[in-house]
């Protein structure tokens, strides 16, 4: 199958964001590629006539250079540095010298854009400065969150070909590092000055304006490339083959195997990177659902549905626009009712022991006029919903607590992680139904973190009182999963309490947390099971 370049029509366009679903035309047409190292391939030196002497420093050259091939020049164990360009001599020199970096190989000049529609007097080049990330942002980052296809948003280059794969390639970060060309693994350098124009990024882009990852990545292939402009209009197979160094092949949907669907889960499930496009011999034309001909599309998801007791098949999708979104079936409509509900009356049985009142609450809800759409083949559709626990004030506080508090704090009203842990402890000992050797001061700091809003190292009335709540909680859970009334949990039981708490976590982090906080007998008691619903607080609030 062959595949045509497209995009030329949309250099001018800056969108931004967003994905689709799966078009059903039968003109799309499906890539994918498996990275792989490929056994080295060198193409033979073309030698021209000249002189004796040329003609032997020619020969000696393709010598040494088959020679270094052999030794493993250009495998991922010996990354060819890419005009003769080495990062740390260049990193010690820019340090001796207290300059930043600039690239003399690839200039910020006019040549570095391009020729011709993109050359010196090309009027889409006027007004373009370039600029360093600190002189567009306050606060520049390389990746913030990690390396996600979001942050692919296509500025004024027609080379969403490229995006496209980038945009998979962040499906697996470890191929993220070198570009594959001819047989060898290249380690390009850029500077990080890149074209701006009114302040504004003009090419590549990432949602988070203080992120450049992906500007830079494309800076890089542009200059692999001899200029931007040169990345104007190209393959999926190209893109994909550069960044990863796997074969291509490609599926044309009229004349594909039967299974193709299973080809591709099977692809994503092994971390190949794909892509889709429709090909036609017009220019870019917009489907009636919003998708566009001769446009490179990430393919980021393969999944399997019921729906009327028949099974679909859906294609995740993203456009590197960023907008443009799928209309047609299975679009994402999202409305999201809420309701504030005020419960005055504790229950009557509640125990004497709550720190609390204890309200409980049913909650019905129905579904209008949906046996009607049954004649239109339509079934009850899920509810979900979500409980908001209601921000902790003073006014909440009931006197007798406070009271105790301010005992405990003493005049500054602040507990300390020492104090806290005296509390705690002396709590803790008094309880026969669970075991525990006692809270540890690391503990009890990692409490004081994750709830000092005011950053005094200490804890207030407020902030204690959260605390206390989320220790009843944990006590809560430490004892519903608690099965055989032991004291402590086992493995089995942590995974249970993990769950309960709201943590999804993988097998080997729940195994490696068992590890952690178990004793020499797999055990973990109620101080330990504390301290790891803390330490994941703190993990979940920092990266959330």
């Amino acid at each position: 199958m062959s595949t045509n370049g497209w995009d030329r029509d949309h250099e001018e366009r800056e969108l931004s964001g967003s994905e689709a679903a799966k078009d059903r035309s039968p003109r799309m047409t499906m890539q994918t590629a498996v990275p792989q190292p490929l056994t080295k391939i060198h193409d033979p030196l073309r030698l021209e006539t000249m002189g004796d002497t040329g003609t032997m420093s020619a020969v000696a050259f393709k010598l040494a250079r088959e020679k270094a091939i052999l030794d493993g020049l250009g495998s991922s164990g010996n990354i060819v540095k890419y005009l003769n360009q080495d990062f740390e001599a260049l990193k010690k020199q820019c340090l001796l010298s207290g300059t930043l970096f600039k690239d003399e190989k690839f200039p910020a000049c006019p040549s570095s854009l391009g020729y011709k529609e993109l050359g010196p007097y090309s009027s889409k080049t006027q007004g373009i400065i370039w600029k360093r990330p600190q002189e567009l942002v306050p606060n520049p980052q390389f990746i913030e969150g990690g390396a996600t296809r979001t942050d692919i948003c296509q500025g004024a280059l027609g080379d969403c070909w490229l995006l496209a794969a980038v945009a998979s390639l962040t499906l697996n970060e470890a191929i993220l590092e070198w570009f594959w060309q001819y047989g060898e693994w290249l380690d390009v350098i850029v500077d990080d000055r890149l074209p701006t124009k009114n302040g504004q990024l003009v090419f590549l882009y990432s949602k988070e304006r203080n992120e450049f990852w992906g500007a830079l990545l494309e800076k890089a292939y542009a200059k692999l490339n001899g200029s931007y402009e040169a990345l104007i209009d190209g393959t999926l197979t190209e893109a994909f083959e550069d960044c990863t160094g796997g074969i291509c092949e490609s599926y044309n949907h009229n004349s594909a195997p039967p299974k193709l669907y299973q080809i591709i889960q099977k692809a994503l499930q092994a971390g190949s990177l794909l892509g889709c496009f429709i090909n036609t011999s017009e220019k870019v034309q917009k489907t009636s659902k919003q998708l566009f001909s001769r446009h490179a599309y990430s393919v980021t998801g393969a999944e399997e549905v019921t729906y009327r007791r028949c099974l679909e098949e859906l294609i995740r999708i993203r456009n590197p626009w960023g907008e443009c979104e799928w209309t047609g079936a299975w679009t994402t409509y999202w409305t999201n009712p809420q309701f504030k509900i005020k419960l005055e009356e504790p229950d009557d049985d509640q125990e004497a022991s709550a720190c609390e009142p204890c309200c409980t609450m049913i909650v019905g809800l129905m579904q209008k006029n949906r046996r009607r759409q049954k004649m239109k083949g339509e079934d009850w559709l899920k509810i979900g919903y979500c409980i908001y626990q209601p921000q902790v004030t003073g006014k909440d506080i009931d006197n007798e607590f406070k009271s105790l508090f301010e005992k405990l704090s003493g005049e500054d009203c602040e507990l300390t992680a020492n104090e806290l842990q005296t509390i705690l402890n002396r709590v803790i000992t008094k309880r026969i139904d669970i075991k525990s050797d006692g809270f540890n001061i690391n503990t009890c700091r990692e409490m004081i973190s994750l709830l000092d809003n005011h950053g005094t190292g200490t804890l207030g009335l407020v902030e204690f009182k959260i605390l206390w709540m989320k220790i009843q909680k944990y006590l809560e859970i430490y004892k519903k999963v608690d099965t055989n009334y032991s004291g402590t949990i086992d493995a089995h039981e942590m995974r249970n309490a993990l769950k309960e708490a709201g943590f999804t976590l993988s097998n080997k982090i729940q195994q490696s947390i068992i590890i952690r906080y178990a004793c020499s007998k797999l055990a973990i008691d109620f101080d330990g099971f504390v301290a790891c619903m803390i330490r994941l607080e703190c993990l979940f609030s920092k990266y959330s």
